[in-house]
């Protein structure tokens, strides 16, 4: 899979992204790595989640899934499909069992 990050022009897409990784790093002071995540599979609480970017997140299904970002954690950043409101799932690495990046 190429990277993308959906209903955003070709020509937006680092751009858009960077926005993405600063607003992260304002919002959690954290360093981010390089790496471009297409998909999370996770369990949290016992139940098992998937994050794939352009797809609706699992937790609302309301919520489009924009980008995955690697830290000292990993953050599933997505929009509200409707009001455009963002939010933030934080995963931690030791819930994560499968991980697909961007080719």
């Amino acid at each position: 899979m190429q990277f993308f990050i959906p209903h955003t022009p070709k020509t937006n897409q680092l751009a858009t992204y960077q926005s993405i990784i600063d607003a992260i790093k304002y919002q959690l002071g954290c360093k981010i790595t390089d790496r471009k995540i297409y998909s999370l599979r996770y369990t949290h609480d016992k139940k098992d989640y998937s994050a794939i970017v352009g797809q609706l997140e699992q937790i609302e299904n309301r919520y489009k899934v924009l980008a995955i970002i690697e830290a000292n954690l990993y953050v599933v950043f997505a929009r509200a499909v409707r009001t455009h409101d963002i939010l933030t799932i934080l995963v931690n690495k030791d819930e994560v069992h499968t991980i697909e990046d961007f080719a």
